[in-house]
């Protein structure tokens, strides 16, 4: 029989315990019936027991209000040993002024994602609610920096769900921490095909109620909207929710990127929506995906007060002449020229690059086109001259015509004789075929001229039909790398070094063809010698230190016949504040 609980302390019985044996198994499976004098004697056992049984259920109710109540003690025990310990923590030494800094780089925008596994429900991410329930100070400091609050996006993944959670209230939540702060409000929110095709009624109809009302929420904010991005969102819908007299006093930057890809009607179905954005007096960058709209009615757009234009798709050599030449304060520039060129604008007028002039863009500091023509690229480099260029990433088109393609890289150099001496940063993707002897020859004319550049960056662009370029049929391929190290040495006999501010240099070979392996180490000696280290060890000043540093090629050997090339990658990872340097082999 088990003995009666006794306390954990004094060890004195809590309960006596009912001495009464139980009824024996045998008895119980027996037929056996008790006699009068059994069943008296029975009844009083029985009532003694289920009087104990009641004491031990008060008794376990009494141990488990104690249990309880040390439960709860202990939970506010600990809360207060966590707040002790936080008012200990490190990091409420910190300034309040360093904790907004730290804020204000985070990226706090609200994300609305959805709809999450075919449900119609919205996910949402925001560093700035993350920040907001650390602690009271966070928050209190958190709601304080209007700008963590200021940028929303909101982004529909399956255009055939409808929304079925109302996200207005948490919106409402932003806007208001925002208070006065311009807004950046990104959306995109692309309709399926059918719906495109119906009307304006059914479009707003099978967008859903509670995606409407978002819509409308945010459309509500324009005029506070300093940056404003729109994707893939049909104009019907946005002008069922655009509000009359709706004005941009604060826009200085739009992207509009409609899913009707370019379909001129796009532009024209919004005609208030288009007006306000015309009439925006702060408005300076655009970012079309066709210059199309702009170009049936110039006179509408302000181009003499926009610094950035940024176009996915420009279709004809006369825009691009239109946009440097009306755009006055242009800064930056960037276009992508379709697979084939400019397309003629008339069978009866003569070929666009036989129309080629002379254009000076005089402010202009960035410039990026990108293009697999190199009658495009060669055309432009000889058009323009850029005399306040500080950044400029092209690409030498590919052409079975070498001549033609070194010819570009001529033009090109001919045009920095012409343009900025102050160019920063260069960018040039080469197509494998536009790479021979003679291309690399001018190579170190056209480096001389960049004697303010701090950083290059020349990528092998290789078409994915193509893959990569078999052992020993790379041609002058696999020396663009090693030329390129060559003229950066400064072991070399030259009278003037090359690149002598260069602190970030980017080389990637595509692993279109095999570099020698034994010529890896001379690639790695040549980053070695602009180290840091290095050059305080010799004593060139006149030298920067490379900071940032990434090399991919593709070797032909074998990983033994670069014995230390770990380690000495390893020091350079130690020595650089940035470095990748990537290899990939193929037998000979």
């Amino acid at each position: 029989m088990a003995s009666s609980p006794r306390c954990i302390n004094c060890k004195t019985k809590i309960l006596p315990t009912c001495h009464y044996p139980a009824v024996p198994t045998a008895t119980l499976r027996s037929n056996h019936t008790p006699t009068h004098s059994d069943v008296a004697y029975i009844r009083v056992v029985l009532q003694e027991e289920e009087q104990e049984l009641q004491r031990y259920d008060e008794e376990i109710e009494s141990l488990r209000q104690t249990l309880e109540r040390l439960e709860s003690e202990r939970e506010l025990l600990t809360r207060k040993i966590g707040e002790r310990r936080s008012w200990l923590a490190p990091i409420r030494r910190l300034p309040v002024e360093i904790l907004e800094r730290i804020f204000v780089q985070l990226p706090t925008c609200l994300n609305i994602v959805g709809p999450r596994q075919g449900k119609g429900r919205y996910q949402l991410t925001s560093s700035a609610i993350t920040l907001s329930h650390v602690s009271f100070h966070w928050r209190s400091v958190a709601t304080a920096q209007r700008s963590i609050w200021s940028r929303i996006k909101w982004a529909r993944n399956d255009p055939h769900i409808t929304m079925k959670n109302d996200l207005t209230p948490l919106l409402d939540i932003f806007l208001e921490n925002a208070a006065s702060h311009p807004l950046e409000i990104s959306i995109k929110f692309p309709l399926a095909y059918s719906t495109i095709q119906s009307s304006t009624s059914a479009i707003v109809e099978r967008m859903g109620t509670h995606a409407i009302h978002l819509l409308r929420t945010l459309t509500n904010q324009f005029p506070r909207c300093e940056v404003l991005s729109i994707t893939d969102l049909e104009v019907e819908a946005l002008d069922h929710v655009f509000p009359h007299g709706t004005t941009f006093p604060l826009l200085r930057s739009l992207r509009y990127d409609p899913q009707r890809f370019r379909d001129n009607n796009v532009f024209k179905t919004n005609g208030r929506f288009w007006n306000a954005i015309y009439s925006a007096p702060r408005l300076q960058g655009i970012s079309f995906d066709t210059i199309l709209e702009p170009m049936e009615h110039p006179g509408r757009v302000p181009w003499n007060q926009l610094k950035s234009i940024h176009v996915d798709y420009l279709v004809y050599y006369r825009d691009f002449l239109f946009l440097v030449t009306h755009c006055c304060q242009l800064e930056s520039l960037e276009i992508d020229v379709p697979f084939a060129g400019f397309e003629e604008d008339d069978e009866d007028e003569p070929e666009w690059d036989e129309t080629i002039i002379p254009v000076v863009v005089p402010h202009l500091q960035e410039l990026s086109f990108e293009t697999t023509s190199s009658v495009v690229s060669h055309a432009l480099l000889r058009a323009l001259t850029l005399p306040s260029l500080e950044r400029l990433d092209f690409g030498f088109g590919e052409s079975d015509n070498l001549d033609s393609v070194c010819e570009s890289l001529q033009t090109f150099s001919s045009m920095l004789q012409r343009s900025s001496c102050a160019l920063t940063m260069l960018c040039v993707v080469i197509r494998p075929r536009s790479i021979n002897e003679r291309f690399l020859s001018l190579l170190p004319e056209v480096l001389e001229q960049l004697s303010c550049l701090e950083c290059l960056q020349l990528y092998v662009d290789t078409p994915s039909d193509r893959g990569r370029t078999n052992p020993g049929t790379g041609g002058s391929l696999h020396n663009i790398i090693g030329r390129i190290c060559s003229l950066l040495s400064l072991s070399s006999n030259r009278s003037q070094t090359i690149l002598p501010k260069l602190v970030e240099l980017h080389l990637d070979d595509g692993f279109t063809a095999p570099y020698p392996s034994s010529q890896m180490g001379s690639v790695l000696d040549v980053v070695e010698e602009r180290t840091g280290p290095r050059l305080d060890a010799s004593g060139r000043k006149d030298i920067s230190a490379l900071r940032d540093v990434s090399i991919s090629v593709c070797l032909i050997g074998k990983k033994q016949e670069l014995p230390g090339i770990e380690d000495r990658v390893a020091a350079l990872e130690r020595d650089l504040i940035e470095c990748s340097i990537l290899w990939d082999f193929v037998e000979s």
